[in-house]
């Protein structure tokens, strides 16, 4: 389950049910929550009423590492397969049926495959052209959303397990080990 708090009274103000495995990721825009399970399940919420909107149910359950929303609404989640599947807006699903654990959307996912192995960290860029990836395969890859095809890779030396976007949208930083890397983008 996945608690919203109330900062300010310190109690919790929605409860989201319905993971049947451990959640490992979450992701919000606005009052969109999205969040991605160990058994390969990713579920959009509303932060206001608590209600489950739609889920995702990928065909080979795999564990759900990071989920991130675009400022448009992309939703991109990724996995131990190192494969990043990407919803166009995330928030609403076109085709839906009903599921034994919520409501499935049918809405197809482009999936951008370039990592050999699990993607731990995802972040949009605050405009939402660049997607940046990494994980356990010990590379930064930035994707074009327009293209949908890696505009740089970059190796590292370790593990990259945290991606954060500046508000400039030239600076991206990311954790591996001990270390912090900021790169000074410019695409």
């Amino acid at each position: 389950m996945a608690i919203v708090w109330d900062a300010q009274l310190h109690q919790p103000q929605e409860i989201f049910r319905g993971h049947t495995s451990p959640i490992e990721t979450l992701a919000t825009l606005s009052t969109t929550v999205a969040t991605a399970s160990d058994g390969g399940v990713t579920r959009v919420w509303s932060a206001l009423s608590g209600q489950e909107m739609h889920g995702y149910y990928f065909q080979n359950a795999r564990p759900l590492r990071a989920a991130a929303f675009s400022s448009q609404g992309i939703l991109a989640v990724s996995g131990d397969d190192g494969t990043i599947a990407l919803w166009g807006d995330g928030r609403t699903c076109q085709r839906q049926v009903p599921a034994a654990f919520g409501v499935q959307c049918l809405d197809g996912a482009i999936h951008l495959r370039k990592h050999a192995h699990p993607v731990r960290a995802l972040a949009f860029s605050l405009d939402g052209r660049w997607l940046a990836s990494g994980g356990d395969d010990k590379q930064l890859i930035i994707w074009s959303i327009q293209t949908m095809k890696p505009l740089l890779v970059q190796p590292k030396q370790e593990p990259l397990t945290a991606l954060a976007w500046s508000s400039s949208g030239n600076l991206l930083g990311g954790a591996s080990g001990q270390h912090v890397t900021l790169w000074h983008i410019q695409i």
